[in-house]
């Protein structure tokens, strides 16, 4: 293999999750001492940054610079309302702002990519736990 298809094979690290998936949620931005500051309107997405940054941690040795495929299931609890039959939840949060709580997780906290867009491809799937794995 050369150097140059070495720099296009993704890089492969397997973990689970444990809790409740964190959507990205919206973005607010304010001035404080001529400074600005941006922050999230979900106040639970700080933990869950922490908690998927200390799931990755012990799987890789450092900071990563080949492209890095995502494969994400979100699963989430069963209300007892919902039907049995129901295996994907049509309710919020929307897939797309979980993907991106999970990848802005990967990236920030503990720098899982060497630099920026690093990201070449994704695949998710939001669920509810017990139903199949092989989607």
């Amino acid at each position: 293999m050369t150097a140059l298809q070495a720099a296009f094979v993704p890089t492969v690290v397997r973990f689970e999750v444990e809790g409740v998936p964190e959507p990205q949620g919206s973005a607010r931005g304010f001035v404080v001492n001529g400074r600005a500051v941006i922050t999230t309107d979900n106040p639970n997405l700080k933990a869950w940054r922490k908690t998927v940054a200390l799931a990755y941690q012990p799987h890789i040795a450092g900071p990563i610079s080949s492209p890095v495929v995502v494969r994400a299931a979100f699963r989430f609890p069963r209300p007892p309302s919902a039907p049995k039959s129901r295996l994907y939840p049509a309710t919020i949060p929307d897939l797309d702002k979980l993907l991106r709580g999970l990848l802005d997780s990967l990236s920030q906290p503990a720098k899982l990519l060497k630099r920026e867009g690093g990201w070449c491809r994704w695949r998710a799937i939001r669920g509810r736990r017990g139903a199949s794995r092989h989607d």
